[in-house]
């Protein structure tokens, strides 16, 4: 009877979860069971375990039972069939999706790796050109440098982009000088044309707010009708030739009207049927420097407008280092304007070379004259029956007696000019360095 309970009970250990014990290594855990002596006189074999708890608990006559507290096994650092499926593998993270960004940055130090990240930045005063870090000039930053007189706030398309003409077409198309003159926000515009390209627009070429037409670097030609500023603010045309217009009424080549911070510089400007520069209709702070002036049938440049509506006082002009030759009666011919003519070179004009009328106010200051014959009014504050104007002569020589008349009471400009002394080295440094020159873009 002994034997058949102690094969029961050993019987029922073998079902699962009766003891939950790993196995040593290298075979089964040595589990111990005692029924000892007294259970079978009463047929108590002892307080059963808890079948929650997995505690075996401890035979009341102190056979030793297992309770599933067993030291773990040894680590032997081997791994046998019966661990392998404990090894942790790692995360599974699936078949690798094809499609997925990869960033790219072989062979670059800046710039975006594809994947909306950088590979790198530049350095202050360098910027990114094709992966690489590259100290590229601004081409604004000397060049502003030479403003002075009322235009001197105008910045044009500095800081704006680059919009590059490189079509001789007279359309709206990108590449076009019309284009890139126009667009809004402004633009630094330069020419990749070939060398003596002429554009021939058959309207005045608008030029927007906040541009430059910046013509260094390029020989282009603008012809037939000329450019045109009109009720806008800062513009800067530099390094220019706009030459041999169209035989149309009212053919100026470069016309400003109603616009405000306006710089003209190093243009070359002759052959018009109209004038040559012309700031009409209320424009204000404007310099016209550093340019030559030639051949123009009407005036060199009219200054001011005498029509009541744009009569409000605050026209203001700078004239200073230009070389003003063959021009007729004006250069310029004021109207309602305040005009400092300062440090320019006047050669073979017809009629009067600075014409001040209708309560206009000229300071003509430390200029050269260099008329074809001697007697030649260089200054006068009348013309035919239109309201005098005041003049006043300053510091001016010529190569041959001139008439300068003075009338009136004209002050001192409001900002600080270096004025040079007027004479033959002057004249020299003017007729050597007036209009467009021949120098390369910056950067290029």
């Amino acid at each position: 009877m002994r034997c058949f309970r102690t094969i029961l009970f050993a019987c029922a250990c073998l079902l699962p979860g009766c003891l939950d014990v790993p196995p040593p290594p290298g075979g089964q855990a040595d589990v111990r069971v005692d029924t000892g002596t007294d259970a079978a006189a009463d047929g108590d074999a002892g307080e059963q375990p808890d079948a929650d708890s997995g505690d075996l608990g401890v035979d009341p006559r102190g056979a030793d039972v297992d309770t599933g507290d067993a030291r773990p096994p040894e680590d032997t650092g081997d791994v046998t069939p019966d661990m392998e499926a404990d090894v942790d593998a790692g995360p599974d993270l699936g078949d690798t999706d094809a499609d997925a960004c990869q960033p790219d940055c072989f062979g670059k130090v800046c710039g975006g790796n594809g994947c909306g990240g950088l590979c790198g930045e530049c350095d202050d005063g360098a910027s990114c050109e094709d992966g690489i870090c590259q100290i590229v000039a601004r081409p604004w930053e000397e060049v502003l440098e030479e403003r002075a007189g009322y235009g001197a706030e105008a910045t044009g398309g500095a800081g704006a982009s680059l919009c590059v003409v490189t079509s001789a077409e007279d359309n709206a198309a990108p590449g076009t000088l019309r284009h890139c003159a126009a667009q809004p926000g402004g633009r630094w515009v330069r020419f990749e044309v070939p060398g003596g390209t002429v554009i021939r627009p058959a309207t005045p070429i608008l030029v927007g707010a906040d541009t430059t037409v910046d013509g260094r670097g390029s020989d282009v030609v603008i012809s037939g009708r000329g450019l045109a500023v009109r009720n806008i603010g800062n513009v800067i045309l530099l390094h220019l030739r706009v030459m041999d217009g169209d035989d149309v009424p009212e053919n100026d080549g470069i016309q400003v009207q109603g616009s405000q911070n306006v710089w003209i510089h190093h243009c070359t400007v002759r052959g018009w049927t109209d004038g040559a520069v012309d700031v009409t209709r209320g424009a204000r702070a404007v310099t016209l420097s550093w340019s030559h002036l030639a051949r123009a049938a009407e005036s060199g440049s009219l200054a001011g407008d005498p029509a009541e509506e744009f009569n409000d006082g605050a026209m203001r002009m700078t004239y200073h280092h230009n070389w003003f030759q063959s021009l007729v009666n004006g250069a310029p011919r004021v109207r309602e304007a305040w005009v400092h003519v300062v440090n320019n070179l006047y050669t073979d004009w017809g009629g009067t070379a600075i014409v001040a009328t209708h309560d206009a106010r000229a300071l003509v200051q430390a200029n050269y004259f260099d008329p074809d014959s001697a007697g030649t009014v260089a200054l006068d504050y009348q013309l035919s029956s239109h309201p005098n104007g005041k003049t006043r002569s300053e510091g001016n020589e010529s190569s041959r007696s001139i008439v300068l008349r003075e009338n009136g009471t004209v002050n001192d400009p409001p900002y600080v000019f270096n004025v040079e002394g007027a004479g033959s080295a002057l004249a020299e440094r003017i007729r050597d360095g007036a209009g467009r020159q021949a120098i390369p873009f910056p950067g290029l």
